[in-house]
This record gives structure tokens, C-alpha cells and sequence, in this order.
């Protein structure tokens, strides 16, 4: 199983049923200056790794791992996280943790980040049933709202919202309020990996 970071917003939509979809930036560095649009191929993926499509291209210098595995694998979600103990502090043997998402009025100083939080910690494990390496323009309205951008605050965005914008325009909002300042804006149109995954119950081993 591999972890995968998700913000707090982001876990309740997964928790209330909102999202199915994530898209992860996708460095295509690998390519060594190769530029798939010049010559009309584009990445797919087999084999748990992205390849350039024409089997002449399929070499050890163009192609790249599959960051969170293949369909089929498990991630398992690290999110905004503390621990609390019932009874002395530091008494490991009665504690427990809580999580950002189950409170409307946290605060952030008062929680672990989610890089930080521990496998042990985990309560949301995620199966991944589809896999596709796109523009992050290409996505399509029924996708946008699979990312859960038909939702605000937990609530739907209401029908004056959707009359004067799309799904679409919605997560491009969202996208860039987390990915703008790293460089990776709508504008720019990065190549990301679209992640479709269902819910699933903790894995016995």
C-alpha cells in the first residue's frame, strides 16, 4: 500500500460519498526532452508504468513507475491528525486518535499535519479502479463533479451556482487555490495522473 495526502475538505468529501476522483501532477521529465504532442503520441498506461504509445518508444528511458501503484492497489489516506489520551499523558496504552475532518471548527495549530501522520493512524483506504494520464484541461464535466466540485463547504454549491458555471470552471478554481503557487495552474495545463478509486474496508494484512 502506498499513502496519499489529502486535505480536510477533501476527506469529508470522500467520507460523505462526494468524491471518487483525484488528479496528481504527473512529471513527464522522464521523456528526456521528447515531447509526445510533437510527433502525435501521448503516455498510457500498462504494466503498472506509463509508456509513450508506439511500442518503439517502450524502452527503460521512457517510461516511469506509477507513483501510487496500479489498479487494483490500496492507498491508504493521510490526513490532518492528533492524539489524544484518555487518561495520563503519555500512556500509550490508553489512547486515541482524531482527525480534523470529524470537527466543523478546527483549528489548525491544534493538528498534526497529514505528511506527518503515522500508517498506524489510518482509518480511509482507497481502491484504485482506473487510471489515465491526461492534460488537466481534458478532464469532463461528469469527472469534475466525481472530484467533488459540485460541492462547497460540504453543502452543494446550489442551482444558481451551476446556471453560470460548470463543474469544470469550479474545479479549476479549486485546482488553483492548491497547485497555482506551485506552478502547476489551470493555465498551464499540466499533465496529471486521474485516479478514480472506490472505498474500501481496512485490509487485513
Amino acid at each position: 500500500m502506498k499513502p496519499i495526502l489529502f486535505s480536510t475538505p477533501m476527506v469529508q468529501a470522500i467520507l460523505e460519498g462526494r468524491k471518487s476522483q483525484t488528479r496528481r501532477i504527473l512529471k513527464l521529465d522522464f521523456l528526456d526532452g521528447f515531447n509526445p504532442e510533437w510527433s502525435g503520441y501521448s503516455p498510457i498506461i500498462e504494466y503498472g508504468k506509463i509508456f509513450l504509445e508506439g511500442s518503439n518508444h517502450r524502452d527503460a528511458t521512457k517510461q516511469i513507475k506509477l507513483p501510487y501503484g496500479n489498479i487494483g492497489s490500496i492507498l491508504w489516506v493521510r490526513e490532518t491528525w492528533n492524539l489524544v489520551y484518555r487518561g495520563a499523558l503519555g500512556d500509550k496504552s490508553d489512547m486515541y486518535y482524531i482527525y480534523a475532518a470529524d470537527m466543523s471548527d478546527y483549528k489548525d495549530s491544534y493538528w498534526y499535519p497529514s505528511i506527518h501522520m503515522p500508517k498506524e493512524a489510518c482509518r480511509l483506504f482507497l481502491k484504485i479502479t482506473d487510471l489515465r494520464a491526461q492534460r488537466l484541461q481534458d478532464i469532463a464535466e461528469d469527472d469534475a463533479k466525481a472530484e467533488g466540485a459540485n460541492w462547497s463547504d460540504g453543502k452543494n454549491v446550489g442551482w444558481e451556482e451551476k446556471m453560470h458555471r460548470s463543474a469544470i470552471d469550479r474545479f479549476a478554481s479549486i485546482w488553483d487555490s492548491i497547485n497555482a503557487k506551485r506552478g502547476y495552474g489551470w493555465e498551464v495545463n499540466p499533465w496529471v495522473l486521474a485516479i478514480t478509486f472506490e472505498r474500501v474496508e481496512k485490509p487485513k494484512d
